[in-house]
């Protein structure tokens, strides 16, 4: 374990559990010894080049998960210049890293569900950030000042975009917003000077005032709305409008030329009509498939140069079939239809039957029960099933055959005599269907085999149907009832025999 360094101040909480604070290598952790989790909170100002956050560290013998970057933790470590930060932590604090006017780079790993408001504001060297695909909002003022930032990739989790996110990242050329993005900020990219194009979503459904204030570079808009969205004339204030382009919808220039906020555009131009689907299909129009299975189905459009090939899948029974993006998942047995459809307006669909079924299993049962003598003993019926289900057993005819169930194993009683069908059955269950074994039971007599003829010289043996045996001297009678004959009820010599 490394050497600790500074105080150690352990606070003491009424219910019981408390937080120590450490220091390691100038960096200052608050454990939480009940959850064992660590916490960045601050750094030494003396703090410079690259500095790696690790995942867990050691006191006590005991390891805590750095989860957490703290409000203010790097707050003017003017000598950072890179940082690492491994997938254990979650959370970036307020002002984490503000001010650390040094720092060329970061990448937010994906467990970084959350950033605080003005994270990285002023780290002016700052050049390039990739954001986690976990984060669902960039806080207010996130970047703001970042005036050495020039590409950043914000993920599609991203929802909104806060005020005066990115206000004067003056080296950010272009900027991709995600169609996932439905609110853009006060000012949120106002004095992106350098910024010269931006494609605005139509998944966005406000954008705040001054939002793209003094981009005087911004030569170029392309909105996807075709109604044109309502928004404050002051959104693009501060760029001569007149020297610009807006690129709108097919068919929407007029609505835009009226619009405010949009109309001060000179140029309003609209995008090449598009090319609609005539006709979808599937490389599966049915298919047939067990509880667990998937397979995946293939759309093709027509015709080929079909504006937009995107593709809306649906199930009709979710809990019979689940299918996204043409992966389609077995869940439950039943018959479903996924369907395939066109998302450029035209509507074209393609379908496929799909059928689940359960699986098939087995049911091994080897006994002989073609003869058993009435009122002879208790015959243990042994069958397993393939699936590991327990089995039942029923008689046909329990006057013939009845079934004795002990709880830890099932009996046949022959009765009297005459024919029965004995059936084994597993019922199934959600995976498995049903399947069942019948045996035909012959329960004989056995006063009618003991007038059986025999030379009473000789030992002779029949079953109780009887099959004869052998015949056997004394010698090798008591040898061979002895050594080689099954426990069972026998004729020998004419009469009744009980092993």
């Amino acid at each position: 374990m490394k050497r600790l360094l500074g105080t150690i101040i352990i606070v003491f909480y009424a219910i019981g559990a408390y937080c120590v604070d450490i220091s390691i290598d100038r960096i200052s952790y608050s454990l939480d010894t009940t959850s064992k989790t660590a916490a960045v909170v601050s750094c030494s100002k003396s703090v410079s080049g690259a500095i790696n956050i690790p995942n867990t560290i050691e006191y006590n013998s005991a390891k805590y998960t750095v989860t957490n970057i703290g409000n203010y933790a790097f707050y003017y470590c003017t000598g950072l210049i890179s940082i690492t930060i491994l997938n254990s932590v979650t959370s970036i604090g307020e002002r984490a890293f503000s001010g650390c006017s040094s720092l060329t780079s970061i990448d937010i790993p994906n467990s970084v569900t959350s950033i605080g408001v003005s994270a990285f504001s002023g780290c002016s060297s700052l050049t390039s950030v990739t954001i986690s695909n976990s984060v669902t909002i960039i806080e207010d003022y996130t970047f703001n000042g970042c005036t050495g930032l020039m590409s950043i990739e914000i993920p599609n989790s991203v929802t909104n975009i806060g005020d005066w996110a990115f206000y004067g990242c003056s080296s950010l050329t272009s900027i991709n917003i995600p169609n996932s993005v439905t609110s853009i900020g006060d000012s949120a990219f106002s004095y992106c000077s350098s910024l010269t194009s931006i494609n605005i979503p139509n998944s966005v459904t406000s954008i705040g005032s001054y939002a793209f204030y003094d981009c005087k570079r911004l030569n170029f808009v392309v909105v996807d709305w075709d109604s044109p969205l309502s928004i404050s004339s002051n959104v693009f204030s501060g760029i001569t409008l007149t020297k610009r382009t807006l690129t709108v919808p097919h068919g929407t220039k007029s609505l835009y030329s009226s619009a405010i906020g949009w109309k001060e555009f000179e140029a309003i131009i609209e995008k090449d009509a598009p090319i609609l689907a005539t006709s979808i299909s599937l490389n599966k129009t049915s298919s047939e498939l067990f509880i667990g299975d998937s397979m995946t189905l293939i759309a093709s459009i027509s015709p080929d140069n079909a504006t937009n090939k995107n593709i809306e899948w649906s199930s009709s029974d979710n809990s019979v079939v689940s299918v996204s993006n043409g992966f389609v998942s077995a869940l439950s047995s039943g018959t479903c239809i996924v369907t395939a459809k066109t998302t450029d307006g035209s509507n074209k669909t393609a379908t496929c039957n799909v059928t689940v079924k359960k699986h098939p299993q087995t049911i091994d049962w080897n006994q002989d029960l073609s003869s058993i003598m009435s009122g002879g003993e208790l015959v243990e019926l042994l069958a397993t099933s393939s699936s590991g289900l327990p089995i039942v057993f029923s008689s046909s005819d329990e006057n013939v055959a009845c079934i004795f169930d002990m709880g830890n194993a099932v009996y046949l009683n022959p009765v009297n005599s005459g024919m029965a069908k004995i059936t084994a059955t597993q019922a199934g269950d959600n995976y498995y269907e049903a399947t069942s074994v019948a045996k035909d039971v012959n329960v004989i007599d056995p006063s009618g085999v003991e007038s059986i003829m025999v030379d009473n010289s000789k030992y002779v043996i029949h079953t109780i149907s009887g099959i004869c045996i052998g015949v056997f001297s004394k010698e090798e009678y008591n040898s061979f009832i002895k050594n080689k004959l099954t426990k069972g009820i026998y004729i020998v010599n004419g009469k009744k025999y009980r092993k």
